[in-house]
Formats: structure tokens, C-alpha cells, sequence
């Protein structure tokens, strides 16, 4: 989340709480996104709805987008969709649930 979402190296002491968090089950991967895409530092960054679609990529599938999934989910938001609609049609998505299933934590 830290370079995916953020673009930059965690600290310490951020890094110890979200692990813990999770870790631990009181966090879903879901709501430890939210807490990085819809914090000031990100939504300071003022991104474009392309560089938005591309982040929730990277971050919630591990990979760049597809031409057809990127055209639709920035048309969405073109559309007048908002940015936490768009999220939760992310965090919603089969990949992010076996990436999550495969680091041991919940949805």
C-alpha cells in the first residue's frame, strides 16, 4: 500500500500498525486500502481518473491494467461514477481476494 498507493517507503512506525492490524484480523484488506487511497496524502495528489484506475490496479491486483478493464473503470468515472464507487468495485474483485488469501488476511 505504502508504494503501490502512496509511492513511497513506509515508516516505522506506520508499517508496525497496519501489520499488526492485519495480522491480527481487525483489519480487512479492504478497509487498510480505504485508509491509504482516501487519506489526505493520497487524495492530495490530485491524480487524474487514468492514474487513478492504474493505482487501484497495481494495488488491489498486482499488476498494470488491460485495456478493456482500464477503458471501462475510467469511463465509469467519466461518467460521474465516484472514486470510493470505483474502489469498491476493486476490493470486490476475485484478485484482490486470492491476494489477500495468499498474505492471510481477510477481504
Amino acid at each position: 500500500l505504502y508504494t503501490t498507493c502512496l509511492g513511497r517507503e513506509s515508516e516505522e512506525a506506520g508499517l508496525e500498525y497496519w501489520s499488526k492490524e492485519l495480522a491480527n484480523l481487525r483489519v480487512s484488506g479492504t478497509e487498510a486500502a480505504y485508509g491509504f487511497f482516501f487519506s489526505p496524502e493520497f487524495t492530495n495528489k490530485n491524480l487524474s481518473n487514468e492514474d487513478y484506475v492504474t493505482s487501484l490496479y497495481e494495488t488491489f491486483m498486482g499488476r498494470a491494467p488491460e485495456a478493456a478493464g482500464f477503458e471501462y473503470w475510467v469511463g465509469q468515472l467519466n461518467s460521474g461514477a465516484t472514486r470510493e464507487s470505483v474502489f469498491f468495485g476493486f476490493s470486490g474483485a476475485p484478485e484482490f481476494a486470492g491476494i489477500c488469501a495468499d498474505s492471510g488476511i481477510i477481504v
